[in-house]
């Protein structure tokens, strides 16, 4: 980074630091998951990683996958028939490790060998295991047997027998489809939500039986102070430039609605100081109006 005036006045705040236009980019932008170039227009967000939308396509036939079914394979995207294709060409070549047929889409994963089902019997009936087969401790029981001895979780909502696939959280085990807010039984948006005396709640509803959540740490407001709008605990409300504590004798201004000790606030270039007085008497100006 080189330490030049800001062109035509435009900078972009980070972390209370500020960058021109190219920096901040080259440094904080995200980068295509397929070409590595910075997006500096629209964005899709995909496997844990960003895109340009025209570059959103199937590793393997390049067919574009914006708005349509796809299948994440060793964090790559491909279409369904693409996945189809490659996963019929692998169990041809995986043979099991009992017989010399190949494996079909049921196998099971005995001593670190794949191996069809029906060449396992039950530890507890003894008859030939199918495609549910379970296994619990290094021993492979039928569906029925394992039922029985009490080995599948319980799903903490319904507190019925979880038989295929579970989610973990708070400590229990759930039926995907059960995990809701306790509340108003809606999925929770982006995996976020917040654990009350053991059960979740959606941030609308765990406000409404805690109380205000701090704009920093994100939970139940202790000693709350608000300022520009927000709530913050007293020990969470600190200047954004230093992270010093703010207290009541703290003079105080905001940059970006972020509260900034004034010592910060002196620190900054001339320009941007100006820049920001303008800005307040543009606000000024329009809530005169």
């Amino acid at each position: 980074m080189i330490c030049q005036p800001f062109i035509n006045d435009k900078y972009f705040p980070h972390e209370g630091r500020f960058y021109c236009d190219h920096d901040f980019w080259q440094l904080h932008g995200p980068r295509c998951g397929s070409c590595s170039q910075h997006i500096l227009g629209e964005c899709l967000g995909a496997l844990g990683q960003k895109w340009h939308p025209e570059h959103f396509n199937c590793d393997v036939c390049e067919k574009h996958l914006l708005g349509k079914e796809f299948v994440k394979t060793a964090d790559r995207p491909l279409c369904k028939p693409c996945h189809r294709e490659l996963a019929q060409k692998a169990k041809k070549t995986i043979k099991c490790a009992m017989c010399p047929k190949g494996l079909d889409d049921y196998f099971l994963v005995f001593k670190g060998q794949r191996i069809h089902p029906e060449h396992i019997p039950c530890k507890n009936c003894a008859l030939p295991l199918s495609h549910l087969g379970r296994e619990k401790a290094s021993k492979w029981y039928c569906h029925s047997c394992y039922e029985q001895i009490g080995a599948m979780p319980t799903c903490a909502a319904c507190k019925r027998a979880i038989e295929g696939r579970s989610f973990s959280a708070l400590g229990k085990e759930w039926h995907p489809d059960h995990f809701v807010c306790t509340k108003c039984e809606c999925p929770f948006a982006g995996d976020a939500f917040f654990e009350y005396r053991g059960v979740p709640y959606c941030k609308p509803h765990y406000k409404q039986v805690c109380g205000d959540l701090c704009y920093n740490c994100q939970e139940v407001c202790v000693d709350s102070v608000q300022s520009l709008g927000k709530q913050y605990c007293k020990l969470c409300f600190r200047c954004s430039a230093c992270d010093m504590i703010i207290t009541s004798s703290t003079k105080i201004t905001d940059i970006d609605r972020k509260p900034v000790c004034f010592p910060c606030h002196d620190t900054l270039p001339a320009e941007i100081k100006k820049n920001l007085r303008r800005q307040d008497e543009l606000a000024k100006k329009y809530m005169k109006a």
